[in-house]
């Protein structure tokens, strides 16, 4: 037994509802994760190494950026599996 779908229209409240919660939890969650990545990186290299290199700058942009784009993936997930106040997401095949 199915389920019954009902389609809402997308109204701007609706899309606003969607596009707040992945714009929020995606850039904060994605700067925290860069910030954190980036101290640690920073702090490790300079221990290391002993103090700034040329390459460590990019290094740890690079880790910081790719550990930013997965958190946006995570928090699409969310957006898309959260029960919004008065509709949910669900994705149905034709």
């Amino acid at each position: 037994m199915q389920d019954a779908l009902n389609e809402l229209e997308l109204t701007p409240r609706r899309l606003l509802s969607i596009f707040w919660l992945f714009i929020w939890r995606g850039v904060v969650g994605a700067f925290a994760i860069g910030a954190v990545i980036g101290f640690v990186l920073g702090l490790g290299f300079s221990l290391v190494f002993g103090g700034d290199q040329p390459w460590t700058s990019t290094l740890i942009g690079t880790f910081s950026g790719i550990a930013g784009f997965a958190w946006q993936v995570v928090a699409m997930r969310m957006a898309l599996r959260k029960r919004y106040r008065d509709f949910r997401i669900a994705i149905a095949g034709i």
